[in-house]
């Protein structure tokens, strides 16, 4: 579930393609000023589960962390359990935690995960990236120390994010990028394509003046987030690895956020949100 993190906050926090919003230094200053710092948690559900999937029930929830400014870099701090109950009676018990940081400019990125099942640590994922002239150097010191290179315009989670919200407030309706985050052993890249819809007002979800309040913005967008693997070589028409749908805020928060792995879905219902102190780059 390493991946359900990483997309989550890609989304609050491409190479940009054709059809994409040519990026503007002066707008992507405007947009990482305007973050907003907190501690967001979801409550996470089951959606939908086809048989294939093996699932009658899902619980759990996910705690995150968003603090930093353009000048200090962004740092986010995740936790995320999951129960997850399958049709015969077994039940799996699934704890991730994350670290990242990304510099202000979006040069640098480093991430630690680890994720235990039954209380016994599975996975470590530790290292850092940096951008160089025709890609990103990567480097590795768990699960075992590696040094390589992905080429081509790559992303990481926070400038992806102010892509995303440029493109929004450009009505641009699509916007695609690779984007590196430290998923998977630290080892994949996803080329990512965003669809976003019209802008709105309206609120989110149930009511709740004191989310509302807390969340501060009410200018906002559905987007549609996929991403796939091309590294899978499959012929013809690619299936997403997964999607992530959410109502995206122009100060980086999300609601009402739907996780679609093919053959079932998770939801997550943003249930509390505290403001954290912001540094001051002036």
């Amino acid at each position: 579930m390493r991946s359900l993190i990483a997309a989550i906050a890609a989304c609050l926090v491409m190479s940009v393609g054709p059809a994409a919003v040519a990026a503007d230094e002066a707008g992507s200053d405007d947009v990482a000023a305007g973050l907003l710092a907190h501690r967001a948690v979801y409550d996470i559900a089951l959606g939908d589960a086809s048989s294939s999937a093996d699932i009658s029930s899902v619980s759990g929830r996910l705690v995150f962390e968003v603090t930093g400014a353009p000048c200090e870099g962004f740092t986010v701090n995740s936790r995320f359990v999951t129960r997850i109950d399958d049709q015969d009676g077994g039940r799996r018990v699934t704890d991730l935690r994350s670290s990242t940081h990304e510099s202000g400019d979006g040069d640098r990125f480093q991430f630690l995960s680890r994720t235990f099942v039954g209380q016994r640590l599975q996975q470590e994922a530790k290292g850092s990236a940096s951008q160089e002239d025709d890609g990103i150097s990567v480097e590795l010191s768990q699960p075992e120390e590696a040094t390589f290179r992905m080429r081509g315009d790559v992303l990481f989670p926070t400038q992806h994010l102010i892509r995303v919200i440029e493109a929004a407030r450009a009505n641009q309706r699509i916007l695609e990028a690779d984007l590196y985050d430290g998923s998977d052993d630290g080892r994949q890249m996803y080329t990512t394509t965003a669809v976003i819809g019209g802008e709105s007002d309206a609120p989110v979800g149930e009511a709740d003046d004191r989310l509302s309040e807390a969340v501060g913005a009410t200018r906002h967008w559905p987007v549609s987030l996929s991403y796939f693997d091309l590294s899978a070589g499959e012929a013809g028409e690619l299936t997403p690895v997964y999607t992530l749908q959410f109502q995206l805020y122009e100060n980086g928060v999300s609601r009402a956020l739907t996780l679609d792995y093919g053959n079932f879905s998770l939801t997550g219902t943003l249930v509390e949100l505290d403001r954290l102190p912001k540094t001051s780059c002036n």
